[in-house]
């Protein structure tokens, strides 16, 4: 069996997801399916222009808003 780490990087962008769907909550926001949608698909074109850690970050924010996405 492989083990795998996760960076704090990849934590921190976990964190920074959440916090921003707080903020847009707050703020009066809808949060639907085709916000979620678009905010990955610009995380995801964000991502090719970076490597390490920034990149190891928005995979993190990525991989939290598909699980919201998968709530919804």
């Amino acid at each position: 069996m492989v083990t795998q780490t996760v960076s704090q990087a990849y934590l921190d962008g976990i964190i920074e997801g959440r916090d921003f769907k707080r903020h847009c909550v707050a703020a009066g926001d809808t949060i639907d399916r085709a916000f979620i949608t678009a905010h990955i698909d610009a995380i995801e074109r964000t991502m090719r222009g970076f490597s390490g850690t920034m990149r190891d970050f928005m995979r993190g924010e990525r991989d939290y808003w598909r699980g919201q996405l998968k709530k919804h």
